[in-house]
């Protein structure tokens, strides 16, 4: 692992393949307001993607468009008509600006949440910086075998501060925050054969975890996977990781479980490193699935049929070694069809 150079902040010229992807992501977590913000660019499919996802209160705002013309976006400004998000380099490495505003709707449940209209929307604005003082922008060695091709990426954790401000309430943001940059032949979300889980934790000590793992369908962590434990002055990687949810179901069925409310209420997290194991547990105070069809799985065949996926987002408090912190955890279900009812 290595710090990311600051020419990479910028965008990239596309390589070779038809479903090449660039991606910015920007996370923050606080006491009551948690979010995420994410700009994608496909250049050979004419394309940007841009998602806004805020949870509070037990609902979510958000804004989501696969589908906006390049020529719409401006270096790393998108305009999707109904919401406009920039993303904007202060100092390489360490200071970004994020700025956006527009209408986004309210889902007060799952189905809100992947539907196209759900029939209710606030206005939302928000001015945030990013700050990594005691963090380079760690760039790792992707994992993911024959699924990563030419990917490259590196992530930043960091502190988000700034204001949100949806409908007649304005959220003040002094939080843990996260960023991820990638770019290459394969989009993020492609899967190992079970999905993968994702991470990036802040503890009040200023120590850093990340991790991203691929998944068996039982359950279980492949060999592909990366990360990191930082304490802004050293770097240990991991060797092996377990997870362990505190519900019963079973790792196919988990799913549609969570889609009903049936979220679990801890994860436990083991963190093997070479001189030891952290050990961590991880408190879900939100809950924000995302629907996603994709056909990069199988990015020989273009013309296969798309598979459809669920990105289970979730804002999390965690535990470790007595302190406190804040994050997000992910976790893909891969090759599944879900019914939402009417």
């Amino acid at each position: 692992m290595r710090a990311a150079e600051p020419a990479d902040e910028l965008r990239h010229e596309a390589g070779d393949r038809r479903l090449w992807n660039e991606s910015y992501y920007f996370h923050f977590t606080g006491e009551d307001l948690a979010g995420y913000t994410r700009l994608g660019f496909q250049p050979y499919e004419r394309r940007a993607n841009l998602w806004v996802y805020l949870a509070r209160d037990g609902e979510t705002v958000w804004y989501r468009d696969e589908n906006i013309p390049l020529e719409d976006c401006d270096g790393l400004h998108a305009d999707a008509g109904r919401f406009e998000l920039s993303h904007r380099v202060i100092d390489p490495n360490e200071t970004w600006a994020l700025s956006g505003g527009g209408e986004c709707g309210v889902a007060g449940d799952v189905a809100s949440v992947f539907a196209d209209d759900p029939g209710r929307s606030v206005p939302v604005e928000f001015d945030l910086r990013f700050h990594a003082p005691d963090h380079v922008a760690y760039q790792e060695d992707r994992g993911y075998d024959a699924h990563s091709h030419d990917k490259e990426h590196y992530s930043q954790p960091g502190r988000m501060v700034g204001s949100v401000g949806i409908g007649d309430r304005s959220h003040e943001v002094d939080a843990h925050g996260f960023r991820d940059h990638s770019w290459g032949g394969l989009r993020n979300w492609t899967p190992v054969a079970g999905g993968y889980y994702w991470f990036g934790l802040g503890f009040e000590t200023g120590d850093s975890f990340k991790v991203a793992a691929g998944v068996r369908p039982d359950g279980t962590i492949t060999d592909s996977f990366h990360g990191y434990h930082a304490d802004g002055e050293e770097i240990r990687l991991p060797e092996d990781i377990t997870v362990e949810y505190s519900d019963d179901h079973d790792p196919s069925e988990r799913l549609h479980a969570w889609l009903d409310g049936d979220v679990a209420g801890e994860v436990a997290v083991e963190f093997d490193l070479e001189d030891g194991t952290e050990r961590f547990t991880l408190q879900p105070s939100g809950y924000v699935p995302m629907g996603y069809e994709d056909r990069n799985w199988q990015a020989t065949d273009l013309d296969s049929p798309w598979l459809t996926a669920v990105i289970n987002r979730l804002p999390v408090t965690c535990r470790w070694e007595g302190h406190e912190g804040k994050g997000w955890y992910e976790t893909m279900h891969p090759r599944v069809r879900v019914d939402l009812g009417d």
